[in-house]
């Protein structure tokens, strides 16, 4: 299951709101600002909410920290979002994280012919035989 990183919110939002995160398919996970980046790069949420104000403190690092984990940012008004509200950002984030995600997966290459891969395994079992066995024990 997907999670949703709430960073920088009260604990009684916290509280209230989880299962409008859980509605929109996420797993909620409380991060106070101080320790967001750090639980960011434990939990890699799929989305990671914050506020307008916490957003607009360092855009460019939640950007940065997005990026490095993976999440797609939803960004809040403030703590006074319905419940609604909050599982609507959340279910759009989730949404775009998907669809980031499944574009950026790398298509399956063609193998090599076979020709270049017996080569390949010639090679190796070559370097086999040419270095003597080691013994343990």
């Amino acid at each position: 299951m997907p999670v949703a990183l709430l960073i920088g919110f009260s604990s009684t939002f916290f509280w209230e709101r989880r299962d409008a995160v859980a509605r929109a398919g996420a797993v909620a996970v409380d991060a106070p600002l101080t320790q967001a980046a750090s639980l960011a790069l434990e939990w890699h949420p799929a989305v990671m909410v914050i506020t307008e104000d916490v957003y607009a403190f360092d855009p460019s690092r939640f950007d940065a920290l997005a990026e490095i984990v993976g999440a797609t940012i939803a960004v809040l008004r403030d703590e006074e979002e319905t419940d609604f509200e909050v599982t609507r950002r959340v279910l759009r984030a989730l949404f775009d994280s998907s669809r980031r995600w499944s574009s950026e997966v790398e298509r399956p290459t063609t193998p090599a012919p076979a020709k270049r891969i017996s080569g390949i395994r010639e090679r190796r079992d070559d370097s086999r035989e040419a270095t003597p066995r080691r013994r343990y024990g």
